[in-house]
């Protein structure tokens, strides 16, 4: 079902939609009276929601069901930052995949540009709303140097250069998720994720991937090691 992401305060029965989502529906989807789309709060609510009225710049809606789903898996992803395009692509992933933050880390051989956050936001609403996900994902941007890799109970980082030949084993605590930018962690970057004692440091046996392609592929090797 199509879905829309509702940043907007409900305290009755009804929601009036305005701006770009309206405009998109009325006139790129043609959305018809009676039609029913989901309503993502990003933060776990999902809304039932039937048209009631099309007007000319807003639409309205009748809320016809509420319910709540219980994140499935509670994971966050380190990215070092890679070029815009690669980047935004990475952003959709993670809507995608179930990411619960997204940390945009600086490292040695990183881009080097300062993120337009509202653009971005803007990126991962459509990602929420393409992928039926009822969770926003968190942003954070940070160097790497920065970071309290301590405060993880699991560090995975899938390397292009070595691997520490741990196994990933299902583990119900808080994980995170590192990969480098397409050029890879300096050595001494990798050598201090790989001293950590909770950290896992592993290398696939595959072609030289683009960093979205990356990420859809480490976060499918966790979730399947998770199940």
């Amino acid at each position: 079902m199509r879905a829309v992401f509702l940043d907007l305060k409900i305290s009755s029965k009804s929601i009036r939609l305005d701006g770009e989502q309206a405009n998109h529906l009325i006139k790129v989807v043609r959305i018809k009276e009676g039609e029913e789309v989901l309503g993502f709060t990003g933060k776990g609510k999902i809304l039932v929601l039937r048209v009631s009225h099309i007007l000319k710049k807003h639409l309205e809606f009748d809320i016809k069901e509420e319910r709540f789903e219980k994140r499935k898996i509670d994971f966050d992803v380190l990215v070092c930052k890679v070029k815009k395009e690669a980047m935004n692509l990475t952003f959709k992933e993670c809507c995608e995949l179930g990411v619960n933050k997204i940390i945009v880390a600086s490292s040695e051989y990183s881009q080097s540009y300062p993120l337009n956050l509202s653009k971005v936001q803007k990126i991962l609403k459509s990602g929420i709303e393409q992928a039926n996900n009822p969770y926003l994902p968190q942003l954070e941007e940070r160097s790497l140097k920065e970071l309290n890799f301590e405060e993880y109970d699991s560090v995975i980082y899938f390397s292009s250069q070595t691997n520490s030949n741990k196994i990933i084993h299902a583990n119900p605590g808080k994980t995170l998720i590192v990969f480098g930018p397409e050029g890879g962690l300096s050595e001494k970057e990798e050598l201090g994720l790989r001293k950590l004692t909770n950290s896992s440091v592993l290398k696939l046996e595959t072609n030289i991937m683009r960093t979205p392609t990356a990420v859809a592929c480490g976060v499918g090797y966790y979730l399947g090691a998770s199940s």
